[in-house]
């Protein structure tokens, strides 16, 4: 059975801010090590 729009819509919001956060942490992770003194 193909899943509704309703199922489709919630699964890749999820998805999709679960991309977005672990992007976000990467890019902040990555802006501190670089103000960092003895940094990359």
């Amino acid at each position: 059975s193909t899943p509704s729009w309703d199922e489709f819509s919630k699964v890749s919001t999820i998805a999709g801010l679960g991309i977005l956060l672990v992007g976000l942490l990467g890019f902040t992770i990555f802006a501190v090590m670089s103000f960092v003194p003895g940094g990359p």
